[in-house]
């Protein structure tokens, strides 16, 4: 196991422990069938009754992402054949668990089994033109902060992205482990001009969910939103979408240039290679095959 990483949480709180929150704070959802559901780096998610997703945080820094995530959902009004949920219900901290959290009503999907072809680029541009249209003021007043995290600092990303690359190499898991470090080897920092609009901030195979077709369905976890570059979103063209879909999507969001391009290209791989790397650590090898394909495609044309 790797040490001191970022997925690494402070709290874990169990079925039975979520379930006697849950019922002393929302009794309604008696009798509270509680599955765990999933966990990421900053939350532990619960299926309740089948109906409604709790999102958990697990640390003190994913509390407050989680509460501007719950600010922000509600005020979106995005149509375009992606859904995304919706908070209905806000838990205060108790009984021992010191955060927040959240609870959405569960939307359909499942994981994507491969990548997305053109309708999902189609919808996936008409979503990101609509979400990255959203009034700038709007989001300061809801308290949606700018970019705190530097996710787009390539000079600081690349050092980390070779040492996640090392990491991926000695674990075996990199299906495109030649071109990964050509990659590496040859990139240079750039930095991209721009105005900041309402971001996503983590999107990845991991947070969309895909219809019975195969294509994209829903965008989920928005803990990361924020203001900040356009490229940060754009990165799922590379990590998702087929190469004939990402023009097809390009051409209908709008092209961004070259330069931002790049930089979305190497959030994808950056993002894609640190997700397979999390999910060996954690033991999760579908996770594991699935991190790898998206890296595989982030890096071919």
């Amino acid at each position: 196991m790797f040490m001191n990483q970022p997925w690494n949480g402070e709290v874990s709180i169990a079925p039975l422990e979520a379930r006697e929150l849950l019922l002393s704070q929302f009794p309604e959802l008696a009798p509270a069938e509680v599955e765990h559901f999933g966990e990421g780096f900053d939350n532990r998610v619960f299926l309740v009754n089948d109906e409604y997703v709790f999102r958990f945080p697990r640390k003190a820094a994913a509390e407050e992402l989680l509460k501007t995530e719950s600010r922000i959902l509600p005020e979106l009004c995005i149509s375009a054949g992606i859904l995304y949920p919706v908070p209905v219900y806000s838990g205060k901290p108790d009984k021992g668990y010191p955060w927040f959290f959240s609870g959405y009503r569960k939307i359909s999907g499942s994981a994507p089994a491969g990548p997305g072809g053109k309708e999902s680029a189609s919808r996936l541009a008409e979503f990101l033109k609509q979400h990255h249209s959203f009034p700038i003021e709007k989001a300061k007043e809801l308290g949606v902060p700018f970019d705190t995290y530097n996710r787009l600092d390539m000079e600081t990303r690349l050092v980390k992205m070779e040492e996640y690359a090392e990491k991926g190499k000695a674990a075996g898991i990199l299906k495109e482990e030649e071109s990964l470090f050509s990659y590496i080897k040859k990139a240079m920092p750039i930095k991209v001009e721009c105005d900041p609009v309402l971001v996503h901030g983590d999107l990845h195979i991991r947070n969309i969910l895909a219809d019975p077709e195969g294509e994209i369905s829903g965008i989920i976890d928005w803990g990361d939103v924020h203001l900040g570059s356009p490229s940060i979103d754009l990165s799922i063209a590379y990590s998702y979408l087929r190469p004939d879909a990402r023009e097809e999507f390009f051409w209908a969001y709008g092209e961004p240039g070259p330069e931002a391009r790049n930089l979305a290209r190497f959030k994808s791989i950056y993002t894609a290679l640190l997700l397979a790397v999390y999910a060996h650590d954690r033991g999760n090898a579908v996770l594991v095959g699935a991190a790898s394909e998206s890296l595989a495609l982030a890096l071919g044309d």
